[in-house]
């Protein structure tokens, strides 16, 4: 098994062109209730790898597992924020073998952002990764998020329509990494 993983792997990693200078590795964690009772189901997570123009280079690793039951608290544990963590280790393994290319890992928003970064730094963040923030966090020094995280030219961009759930309307989203 381990060795078929490795194989596909190293496909994927072939896949990827030799002279592109940006690679967007998305990941993205996804709930399926099979029953409509919402103690079971499974979870699927996935890491992507996109080049800017949104060409699809391949799948680069996949999860799935049955969810936990809620705890007395009505919560899971973190299994699943856990996702952004080794999927951010997975690309970083193939960071030296890319020493061309920018590779940028986007997690989805689930992912707790604290471990990744945490990770990041452990590993000396040879990949890099967005901030996703709602609020306009103060930084040392007087600074705030999102006037310091604008500063830079977009490497990517996508817009598109976001369709209502949960009582919220559609909306048309336009996001720059």
């Amino acid at each position: 098994m381990i060795a078929t993983i490795t194989r596909w792997r190293s496909r994927v990693f072939l896949s990827i062109p030799r002279k592109l200078k940006i690679s967007f590795n998305l990941q993205d964690t996804t709930e399926v209730d099979f029953n409509g009772r919402g103690t079971a189901g499974h979870v699927s997570a996935s890491d992507l790898r996109d080049d800017p123009e949104r060409l699809p280079l391949g799948g680069l690793d996949a999860w799935m597992w049955a969810r936990d039951p809620k705890g007395k608290q009505g919560k899971r544990d973190g299994v699943k924020r856990a996702c952004a963590v080794k999927g951010y280790e997975r690309i970083t393994e193939t960071a030296t073998s890319l020493p061309q290319t920018r590779l940028v890992y986007v997690a989805d928003r689930e992912a707790d952002m604290i471990a990744l970064m945490v990770r990041a730094q452990q590993l000396d963040t040879p990949v890099d990764w967005p901030i996703r923030s709602p609020h306009d966090r103060a930084l040392p020094e007087g600074a705030r998020l999102w006037s310091a995280a604008s500063e830079g030219k977009p490497i990517g961009e996508i817009a598109f329509t976001m369709g209502s759930r949960h009582g919220a309307k559609a909306r048309e989203v336009r996001q720059h990494v």
